[in-house]
């Protein structure tokens, strides 16, 4: 019988970062003593474009019958090959992506409130066709990469604040926690971050479920930024 194979090569990080090309927006968040600082234009001594160096460990090359499901399969290789860097950095970044989506919310949808699920982060204005968070990060809990990420909704918003996308609750703050569908095998760190953007890490040994923490680092956890 005749099998079709398809390959994917998976990048093991060391060090290294992987820049993409994409549009850039700007935004000044701590502004400089010198207002006209901020509007500097560039430098000519810097090039327009310039490499940052880094290396990767080791590359895995995945390969998958046609047909095969590829979620799966790739789990399946990274549980086999001990690859940790990959998925940790895949929670931190649903993490940041959720705040980002609640800041956006909040601002341009809940009158200042948060979403209180994951589930109303997804759902599209009702005068809009996206929502706030991506598909894959818009069910309650959501699963990606080998992480849970659980939300926790706070004290509820006072009445008559309105969400303009219907949502199910609407919420003063959150708490949305980050843990390995299976410990020790599809990861081995848990992390957590609420409304005020910082994200934080276990620091228990072996690593322990934060606890929901509206305010400040929850107990036995350390800022990871």
């Amino acid at each position: 019988m005749k099998q079709t194979f398809c390959s994917i090569a998976v990048a093991v990080l060391f060090t290294a970062v992987t820049l993409t090309a994409q549009e850039t927006h700007w935004t000044t968040t701590n502004p400089s003593p010198d207002p006209a600082a901020d509007t500097k234009s560039n430098s000519s001594s810097v090039p327009d474009a310039y490499a940052i160096n880094g290396h990767f460990d080791r590359i895995v090359v995945i390969r998958l019958k046609n047909g095969a499901d590829l979620l799966k399969g790739m789990m399946q290789v990274v549980k086999e090959q001990k690859i940790q860097n990959g998925v940790i950095l895949s929670a931190i970044g649903s993490l940041r992506a959720i705040n980002a989506a609640e800041a956006s919310y909040a601002s341009s949808c809940g009158q200042g409130a948060y979403a209180g699920t994951l589930a109303d982060l997804g759902k599209p204005p009702q005068a809009g066709t996206e929502g706030f968070i991506g598909p894959d990060l818009k069910a309650d809990p959501s699963t990606k990469s080998g992480y849970t990420l659980t939300m926790s909704a706070g004290a509820a918003a006072a009445g008559g604040v309105t969400g303009c996308n219907n949502p199910s609750s609407l919420a003063l703050a959150y708490f949305v926690a980050a843990d390995p569908l299976v410990a020790n095998s599809t990861g081995t760190r848990r992390f957590g971050t609420n409304q005020a953007g910082t994200i934080y890490q276990s620091t228990a040994n072996p690593p322990e479920a934060l606890v929901v923490t509206l305010v400040g680092a929850p107990p036995g956890a350390a800022p990871i930024q």
